[in-house]
């Protein structure tokens, strides 16, 4: 069963950690790519009676953000993915020829583990109202609901335990590989060993692992045996996505062991008998739960058409992360040219690492293997299914209610389509999303702002300028802050050297916000509002600001027009 890969999306991505990383964010209008920006004129426009009237219904954020973002055509990122959907002959040609068929049968064999599980759920409805979980068993709950930020618990405990979990080196291994790929992993793991020899010693432990948990439930209920882990123990070679898909298992099932068997007191304290337990159960109607998305899976291979033609067309080709190579390292000059030689985060920033996304070639042969490995999974979970007991079927019922949705979401794991760019200021290495590489006109802009974090961190320079902006903003928001002074003043500087002019990625991500307003809603988050970011990187760049923004910062954030370079 490869549900450890949904522990990982659902619980630990949500959270920094001590990974510096970026935000990834879908937003919703469209531009094209690599447009100029040219200063708003939507204030020198003649309006309509009725275009009066409209934009004096509209709140001062989301004018803002139309005369700044929409009147200048900043990339939007859903009709960006929504425009890739289309596909050529050539692509509707190859996803017939060999994916389509698997697809189907994909589908057919996920919608029988789930008929099983239903009916198992069904059948036995009277018993496992009664059944008693033994200590193991009612650990592993308190154990996933630990693991995934669930509403059952309050989210200081959450917090607690990510705190914990970052002292492992398994962890700081997890943080390292989302920046440099599966390698960072190894190294702090398996540090001077071999990939391919540290990968197969790292599978020996994940299998150890998933018996002993599976001893602590009395029951098969973790099978990984099978897939990309098969493959690396045999040795048919190493594959990037196989690696990945490996380290996911691991942290899941390390995280496991430390609350099961090392440190048992963890999931212990929490406040969750075995009646509040079941009664999660019960609330969550997995077995309806789960015939809903049989219900809907006849949606699926239409979804997942598209998902691959946004895949492949959104992904870069090597033509292009060649190119991006050797823009990148005029940013990397630029950026070298605010700090001293003398300074510490000098050397740093020279030497920093960066890791480029996969190519499109590489997506489209990756589905083929996926749905393979779903498929073969799907086939063992049934086998599975059939031998568990009682109060094994109320904790996997209650595990599937923490990681599924009525919508099943094959496609989104088969490729990212997010904006992944991250930094991670140990390893001193950044990685750079498909985005970047195929819209340079915002990536350039996004890999200074990266850079920018490791300045923050490694500089002994601006601490005068991180006052200024924790007054202006708050605290929480510095480190992103600096990296966008970072990123724009950089960005302001190329302008005549590059071909490509470059856009506001704050607009970018201001678009895919539900409130476009200055203040972030989400209080925990590290990064200031799109809309806010998008205004400071204006006034960064010296462009006029549309009075509509001048209006929304008197409104909501004052100190927002005060400089801090």
């Amino acid at each position: 069963m490869r549900w450890s890969r949904a522990i990982i999306t659902f619980g630990l991505c949500a959270s920094v950690l001590n990974l510096t990383a970026c935000k990834s964010e879908k937003s919703d209008q469209s531009a094209k790519l690599d447009a100029a920006k040219t200063p708003a004129k939507t204030a020198e426009k003649t309006l309509t009676p009725q275009e009066q009237v409209e934009r004096a219904s509209l709140p001062a954020g989301q004018l803002c953000y139309r005369d700044l973002c929409v009147a200048n055509k900043e990339l939007s990122y859903p009709t960006m993915v929504e425009l890739a959907a289309s596909a050529s002959p050539e692509q509707k040609k190859y996803y017939d020829d060999y994916i389509s068929a698997l697809m189907l049968k994909t589908v057919e064999e996920r919608n029988l583990s789930s008929k099983l599980l239903v009916d198992l759920l069904n059948q036995n409805q009277d018993k496992l109202v009664e059944t008693q979980l033994n200590e193991g068993q009612q650990r592993m709950v308190k154990a996933m609901l630990l693991v995934i930020s669930s509403k059952h618990l309050p989210k200081q405990v959450h917090t607690a335990f990510r705190q914990k979990m970052a002292t492992y080196d398994f962890m700081k291994g997890y943080f390292r590989s989302n920046v440099k790929g599966p390698q960072g992993f190894f190294d702090v793991l398996y540090p001077q060993v071999p990939i391919k020899q540290a990968a197969q010693t790292e599978v020996e432990k994940i299998l150890e692992l998933q018996d002993k948990i599976n001893g602590t439930m009395n029951a098969r209920i973790i099978d990984l045996e099978m897939g990309s882990l098969a493959r690396i123990k045999s040795g048919e070679g190493i594959d990037t996505d196989d690696l990945t898909s490996m380290i996911g298992n691991s942290i899941a099932l390390r995280m496991l062991e430390v609350l099961l068997i090392k440190d048992t007191a963890l999931a212990d304290s929490m406040p969750l008998d075995q009646n509040k337990i079941k009664q999660i159960f019960r609330n969550a109607k997995v077995a309806e739960m789960m015939q809903s998305r049989i219900n809907k899976s006849g949606l699926l291979p239409v979804a997942c058409e598209r998902n691959f033609y946004k895949a492949i067309n959104l992904y870069p080709q090597n033509s292009e992360i060649g190119a991006f190579k050797e823009t990148s390292e005029k940013v990397r000059a630029q950026v070298l040219t605010m700090l001293s030689p003398q300074d510490p985060a000098y050397e740093v920033i020279r030497n920093a690492p960066l890791y480029m996304p996969a190519d499109a070639k590489t997506i489209a042969t990756r589905w083929t293997t996926r749905l393979k490995d779903f498929m073969q999974d799907a086939r063992q979970e049934r086998e599975n299914f059939k031998k568990l007991d009682n109060a094994s079927l109320v904790v996997l019922g209650t595990i599937f209610s923490l990681i599924y949705t009525d919508e099943d979401k094959i496609c989104s794991e088969v490729a990212d389509l997010n904006i992944s760019d991250a930094t991670n200021t140990i390893d001193k290495g950044i990685k750079v999303s498909w985005l970047s590489v195929k819209s340079p006109a915002y990536g350039i802009s996004i890999l200074a702002h990266e850079l920018g974090h490791l300045v923050s961190k490694y500089s002994n320079s601006f601490a005068s300028q991180k006052i200024c902006l924790a007054d202006k903003n708050a605290s929480l928001y510095v480190e992103e802050d600096f990296a966008d002074v970072v990123a724009a003043k950089a960005s302001l500087q190329l302008q005549n050297t590059l071909s490509t002019k470059q856009g506001n990625f704050g607009c970018l991500f201001a678009s895919v916000e539900p409130t476009l307003a200055l203040k972030n809603a989400d209080p925990h988050d590290v990064h200031a509002s799109g809309l806010y970011r998008a205004i400071q990187i204006a006034q960064l760049r010296k462009e006029s600001l549309p009075e509509s923004c001048k209006t929304a910062l008197q409104q909501e954030a004052p100190k927002a027009l005060n400089a801090c370079e």
